[in-house]
């Protein structure tokens, strides 16, 4: 037990109210906890009741008439004759003195439609983003490639967040409030529900795999669904290794029978959602390490994405994840990818960084993306406001001003690499649906 024998100050901040105390001697702990107690009334109008956590969790999209007339090569006067026709509807703010016209997800994605951009995917993707290293940008490309996939492209799309950090959970705006002092989740599930209900052989029907889905599933935006984690990841790690021999899951092979029930037990629940829904995309955010919960990942997705920032430990930090990949290989069978992609993330033009890109590539040539995505303080911005990049703005700027251009640039580079993660075809600089570079017209 921790005793303090001199003054000590200890600030809590929570829910809008800022507490001071002195601890003068005495229990720590204990006045943390009754401090704790004091903030949490059990009450029906608590602040934290049920009610208000589930409140709200949907993302607002809105992108300026002028961003999208840009973004989809689009004249404004057709845009005008759709809204005149009822096929979409504009959103009006007032910027001072000036209404400014603007269009949600759902308007966006309808415009995607009436131009015929939405992508054709073949099958369900199911992309792994990992990387043992933490800081290298996972839960932000996972956020950004999910909502451009959304509402750019036209898909479907569905994040998986199985990081006890909740990074992902938490840009989404999806995270639970949870007071202190307490183990409550109140009424939010998570993965690890759906993967403790999967543990239960008599949860794997169908019926019970798609109670578990419903039940935990998030709308973010139209098109867009996230099954939120939270921190007991941690305990789930534990328990998903001591699955082990019991049998829950096994695939047979000739006469042989083998026991999966520690490592696909995130694929069976995969599996049924790729089977079940039509979803275009399903992203899977992991956790910086090597644990038993991130064996189940790897072997869930048919895709792998490796997100790495250009420092000099970087190749060395990639062997380490790639023998660990070679060994999973050589323990299952069945344990493979259709593709795999390195993706330097957060990168600045430097010669050290053009170094150490050109070793990754020297090292692994056949899994190096094509694609780097730009370092910019914009993206900083924008996840601040948990924004997508595309749809940034510079609030000082002026009311007429667009997207700024570095936003754009990382826009370009992060629709480059969806393309590239599906096997799409590889846009041209004139291709609808890129800000042009400064200079660059149809006519060109």
């Amino acid at each position: 037990m921790l005793m303090i024998q001199s003054s000590v100050i200890f600030t809590l901040t929570f829910h809008k109210h800022f507490v001071i105390y002195e601890v003068r001697g005495g229990n720590y702990m204990e006045s943390l906890i009754s401090t704790a107690e004091s903030q949490n009334p059990q009450t029906s109008d608590s602040p934290y009741s049920a009610n208000d956590t589930q409140s709200q969790y949907t993302l607002q999209i809105k992108l300026r008439s002028s961003v999208v007339e840009e973004f989809f090569d689009v004249p404004r006067m057709k845009i005008h004759r759709w809204e005149e026709a009822g096929k979409i509807q504009a959103g009006h703010e007032e910027h001072g003195s000036r209404k400014i016209r603007y269009f949600d997800a759902e308007n966006v994605r309808k415009m995607v439609d009436l131009l015929g951009r939405k992508q054709n995917v073949d099958g369900t993707y199911t992309y792994a983003i990992w990387h043992n290293k933490g800081g290298v940008g996972k839960s932000t490309v996972v956020f950004q490639l999910a909502t451009m996939m959304s509402t750019l492209m036209g898909l479907k799309v569905l994040v998986i967040d199985t990081d006890g950090q909740a990074d992902t959970t938490h840009l989404f705006n999806a995270e639970q409030e949870v007071p202190l002092d307490t183990d409550d989740f109140i009424d939010q599930r998570s993965i690890c529900d759906i993967l403790y209900d999967l543990m239960d052989p008599h949860n794997h029907t169908e019926e019970s795999l798609k109670e578990s889905f419903e039940d935990t599933k998030k709308t973010i935006l139209p098109g867009l669904d996230l099954i939120p984690s939270d921190d007991r990841v941690v305990e789930l790690d534990y328990d998903i290794r001591e699955l082990k021999g019991k049998g829950i899951i096994t695939e047979e092979k000739g006469d042989e029978s083998f026991d999966l029930s520690s490592v696909a037990l995130l694929k069976k629940f995969i599996s049924f959602v790729q089977e079940t829904y039509d979803y275009d995309v399903i992203l899977i955010d992991c956790s910086p390490d090597l644990g038993d919960m991130n064996v189940n990942v790897l072997f869930a997705a048919d895709c792998l994405l490796i997100p790495v920032e250009l420092e000099p430990k970087a190749p060395h930090s990639l062997k380490r994840v790639y023998n660990r990949l070679i060994k999973l290989a050589k323990m299952h069978e069945s344990f493979s990818f259709e593709k795999l992609l390195i993706v330097p993330n957060m990168n600045e033009r430097h010669d050290v960084k053009a170094v150490v890109q050109t070793r990754i590539r020297d090292m692994l040539p056949n899994f190096s993306s094509r694609i780097t995505l730009t370092k910019t303080t914009t993206v900083v911005k924008a996840i601040g406001q948990r924004l997508p990049i595309f749809n940034y703005q510079d609030p000082n700027a002026k009311w007429m001003a667009k997207i700024p251009e570095p936003a754009k640039r990382l826009t370009n580079e992060l629709w480059d690499l969806c393309h590239e993660m599906l096997n799409l075809e590889e846009p041209k600089p004139d291709h609808h649906g890129l800000f042009k570079p400064k200079g660059i017209t149809n006519a060109q």
